[in-house]
């Protein structure tokens, strides 16, 4: 996930942090996590996609509005590991924190074409954590809010070994703008589990920048 550091630098949320593979204390750490048992704004914990779960004794993200099972990127600081048993495996101090935008899977239909879109996205890095599929992502254009969704289509390639054709869409509404945006969202991949039996191959198909068609293959366990 070494393009998502670069991704989060863009986005202004870190200056100097290390990342949950590496983690280590009294220094500031980036993560994309899911929120768990949510008590109060100030009195929640997060799990990372590793399994890691931590709990924010020190939160200094006032504004932040926790909601489970909510994606999140996160700042943070490790102040301690939990000795006793309880429900978490650090105490942290939370120094940022930004909801992501989760989105549920799009079941294809000729109706949803126009919606959906077909300009191109370019694709930094996907992978999948914590029961979604997480897609950094970034495109071309301005000021106008774009639509981006992920659809369960037919099949990408003939032959191709997956259990599952997934497809990357993105409506610009005719925004033709040159100005690079970047930006990181989450699918959940939880309702994949009601028809078919884990793991699941997965193939992603995504319009590149240069109008051409990339193709992810990846694993839900």
């Amino acid at each position: 996930m070494k393009s998502l550091l670069l991704l989060f630098v863009l986005l202004g949320f870190l200056e100097s942090c290390s990342q949950e593979d590496s983690l280590s204390y009294n220094e500031c750490v980036v993560s994309l996590a899911t929120v768990e048992q949510v008590v109060s704004s100030k009195d929640f914990l997060l799990k990372l996609d590793n399994d890691t779960v931590l709990y924010p004794v020190d939160n200094v993200v006032n504004t932040f509005e926790p909601v489970k099972l909510g994606r999140v990127l996160i700042n943070y600081t490790i102040l301690g590991k939990n000795q006793a048993n309880g429900d978490y495996n650090y105490a942290i101090r939370l120094n940022d924190a930004t909801n992501v935008v989760t989105k549920e899977i799009t079941r294809f239909s000729d109706v949803l074409q126009d919606s959906l879109g077909n300009d191109p996205v370019n694709v930094s890095d996907c992978w999948i954590g914590s029961h979604f599929l997480n897609i950094a992502y970034s495109y071309y254009g301005a000021n106008a809010n774009h639509f981006i969704s992920l659809v369960q289509i037919p099949s990408i390639v003939a032959g191709q070994d997956a259990d599952i054709n997934l497809e990357l869409r993105h409506n610009a509404y005719g925004d033709n703008s040159k100005n690079l945006y970047h930006n990181v969202i989450s699918f959940d991949l939880r309702s994949l589990q009601l028809i078919n039996t884990l793991p699941v191959k997965l193939m992603l198909k995504v319009k590149n920048l240069k109008g051409a068609d990339t193709v992810y293959s990846l694993v839900y366990k």
